[in-house]
């Protein structure tokens, strides 16, 4: 088996309408989602968490579904009844909403400011926080010229606020103390 295909040779990749440039907001945005993947991948091998880790390997499944619903949608080739079968619900979104208030439930009121960081497992979840936020940003810039879910976007939001509680929670599991940033004039 050959695991290239050359066919991408000229800047342009085989999508179900045809061909399209790599640097369209479509690729880009199906970029964003294998990046976020990958770090997703990487990211369960830092932290000792059964709990967590399994949390982000159904985060994982359901980004393998964001990027074949946003390639459907946007395809003028394939049936409605397959582009439905890909609709990324509202249930995602409060499943999602209901993992952040059991694991917020077990942490301390957060009254001040925090830097990233900590242990090395909530380390690499904050920066996984901060890596959502770019590709959010993505997102709702291609929502405003594609076709976009818009529970796909509120996933993604509320992504970055799952990530952020998973540092706390890890932190506090692993008794490191959260810095507050010093304020200097």
């Amino acid at each position: 088996m050959k695991y290239y295909t050359k066919r991408g040779d000229d800047g342009n990749t085989i999508l179900p309408n045809g061909k399209i440039s790599k640097d369209s907001n479509l690729i880009n945005i199906v970029g964003d989602i294998d990046e976020l993947n990958s770090l997703f991948g990487l990211i369960v091998n830092y932290i000792d968490d059964e709990y967590i880790n399994n949390i982000i390997k159904g985060i994982q499944d359901r980004f393998f579904n964001i990027g074949a619903e946003i390639i459907m949608q946007n395809s003028k080739v394939n049936k409605e009844e397959d582009k439905k079968s890909f609709n990324f619900s509202e249930q995602n979104i409060t499943d999602l909403e209901t993992v952040i208030d059991e694991i917020g439930a077990k942490l301390p009121e957060l009254n001040k400011f925090i830097l990233p960081g900590g242990s090395e497992s909530a380390a690499w979840l904050h920066y996984t926080r901060a890596v959502v936020r770019r590709v959010e940003r993505d997102f709702v810039k291609f929502s405003k010229e594609q076709n976009l879910n818009p529970n796909i976007l509120k996933y993604i939001n509320r992504l970055s606020s799952f990530f952020f509680v998973a540092a706390r929670y890890m932190n506090q599991k692993e008794g490191v103390k959260e810095i507050n940033p010093t304020y200097t004039r």
